[in-house]
């Protein structure tokens, strides 16, 4: 997902999982409704199932077969933030261990970056 400060974003990803879950439409129909890529929906769900693992949505005393009520949805969050953008690693970083080495020269000498 791309970076964006527009606050309504998580919101809409949720009523995209609503329209997915409990309206039962089919991943296509959400795609267009949101006018995003289909692969984009399956992102958003995957998000939105590691968010509620936690929820046990079915009902295994029930006979019925692939059917939530909306009560176990009810316990869901809707929800799905926006993950950052910022980058984890750059490639050109220096190793920990360098940068310590560095850190305690500076100590030791008492002086800056130029004479160590």
């Amino acid at each position: 997902m791309s970076y964006s400060i527009n606050p309504n974003l998580e919101k809409s990803r949720g009523k995209a999982m609503k329209l997915l879950f409990l309206e039962n439409y089919p991943v296509q129909v959400v795609a267009d409704r949101f006018g995003v890529d289909r692969s984009t929906i399956w992102r958003w769900k995957k998000k939105w199932l590691e968010l509620n693992s936690n929820v046990e949505l079915k009902n295994y005393s029930k006979q019925r077969d692939n059917l939530t009520s909306l009560f176990r949805y009810s316990s869901c969050k809707w929800n799905i933030p926006t993950a950052s953008a910022a980058p984890r690693k750059h490639p050109n970083a220096l190793p920990d261990y360098i940068i310590e080495i560095v850190l305690d020269a500076r100590d030791k000498l008492r002086r800056c970056a130029e004479a160590v």
